[in-house]
């Protein structure tokens, strides 16, 4: 891959008018995500500094609740618009996308939530899958006779057996959200079916399991990078822990914005290589 062209295309949107002004939404939503934590945390007493306050604890949870339903609908239009952006984004790659609608957003949504338990699952490798159904199978038989008196001990070993083999089957969910990962792509550049997007993106992914790896791992230093930085400074400064984590969200959409075009420059250079 091109890594070069994948990393300056992620600066695409700076002369697309269309693009910055769905950044700037995006960036508004985040600012108003963020003013709800800041909001929220504040009336809980767990900013920087405030004891709890156990006497409001009804008046919290009925605010904490609406605070929290409010966030979720941000949430949902940031990720509509967000979605709009990555349909700017093939546009700008040259490519021609769906007609993007609500519809198209709800069914976006599904697509993310059932790619993520092909991911967890190994649903589209049956060793992979064998091998999860027999940790699963451990977990369920230690559980049980953990609970039997006389062979609890058995029960014990089972379970921190099934444990040791649940930690390189992280791995696995890792590769196969990898292979996973280009289904969004697909299904906004040419598919209204969302398996069989999910099916195409572990098809094209296969020799591109480690360049989509070392992009996403980059992505995530940086981020934690950023995250560190603001909890180190807050820590020294002595400053207000929930105005980090608001100035840490909304450099994470910025950022997730770039992270955006060079995952399209990597579906590009994918599908380039497929037709060739």
């Amino acid at each position: 891959m091109d890594y070069e062209r994948i990393l300056s295309g992620g600066f695409d949107w700076i002369k697309d008018r269309k693009s910055i002004l769905l950044i700037a939404v995006i960036l508004v939503l985040s600012i108003a995500i963020s003013l709800s934590i800041l909001y929220l945390t504040k009336d809980l007493g767990l900013t920087a500094g405030q004891p709890y306050a156990y006497e409001k604890i009804m008046k919290l949870a009925v605010t904490a609740v609406t605070v929290i339903v409010i966030m979720i609908v941000i949430g949902l239009i940031e990720g509509f618009f967000s979605a709009l952006l990555n349909v700017r984004a093939l546009e700008l790659k040259g490519m021609k996308p769906k007609p993007f609608s609500v519809l198209k957003y709800i069914k976006l949504i599904a697509l993310e939530i059932i790619a993520f338990f092909y991911a967890l699952f190994s649903l589209k490798n049956k060793y992979f899958l064998w091998f999860f159904l027999i940790i699963l199978g451990l977990f369920i038989l230690g559980a049980i006779l953990s609970v039997v008196p006389v062979i609890n001990i058995f029960g014990l070993i089972i379970l921190f057996c099934a444990m040791i083999l649940f930690m390189p089957y992280l791995l696995i969910v890792v590769y196969n959200s990898i292979r996973y990962s280009m289904a969004p792509q697909v299904f906004l550049h040419k598919k209204d079916s969302m398996i069989e997007s999910i099916d195409e993106s572990y098809e094209i992914t296969r020799p591109h399991v480690f360049s989509i790896f070392a992009v996403m791992l980059i992505y995530g230093i940086i981020i934690a990078f950023i995250a560190a930085v603001f909890v180190a400074a807050n820590f020294l400064l002595k400053g207000n822990l929930a105005l980090s984590l608001i100035n840490i969200i909304i450099i994470s959409a910025f950022l997730g914005v770039i992270f955006l075009f060079v995952f399209v420059g990597i579906y590009q250079q994918i599908i380039e290589k497929k037709t060739k």
